[in-house]
């Protein structure tokens, strides 16, 4: 994950501000749509059913209007990490009611589990920052998303000094 390593957890390139729909389902066909589109994904048809058989079986929502839908897929080289701004917010049936709005997807190699968990487990890290998800809903272009992003994450580093 070179490219992520170097921008961030989440590349500028793989922030997307345009995603819609009403349902999971929706939701994540137009993030998927996107990622192939950025040529992050090969087949984004396929993704959003894989992603949308998960969510059914185990929905993905935090709470505070953020879900992180993630898995492993067959085929792929690098992990990938994207983020969706949904406007307008979409039910993920999130264990608080809230409707979400921040849809982190992580995507990982299928034979790269502790790599997959590593990855999670950072992003938990950065997705319990102070303020984050207001610091995104305000982000102004995926830049800005990316930043605060980075600026969150080097902020963990230096709490952990």
């Amino acid at each position: 994950m070179r490219e992520a390593d170097e921008e961030g957890i989440v590349p500028e390139r793989l922030v997307f501000t345009g995603v819609t729909g009403t349902t999971p389902t929706d939701v994540l066909a137009s993030l998927s749509r996107s990622l192939a589109e950025a040529g992050a994904v090969t087949d984004g048809g396929g993704l959003a059913r894989e992603l949308a058989e998960r969510e059914a079986r185990c929905p993905t929502a935090l709470g505070g209007g953020i879900a992180v839908p993630h898995g492993r897929l067959p085929g792929l080289a690098e992990p990938v990490v994207a983020l969706g701004l949904v406007r307008p917010p979409a039910d993920f049936a999130a264990p608080d009611g809230a409707p979400v709005d921040l849809v982190f997807l992580l995507l990982s190699p299928a034979d790269s589990p502790s790599r997959h968990l590593s990855l999670l487990a950072r992003l938990s890290r950065i997705l319990k920052s102070p303020g984050i998800g207001e610091r995104l809903r305000s982000a102004e272009s995926p830049a800005a998303a990316a930043r605060v992003l980075r600026e969150a994450e080097a902020g963990l580093m230096v709490s952990q000094r």
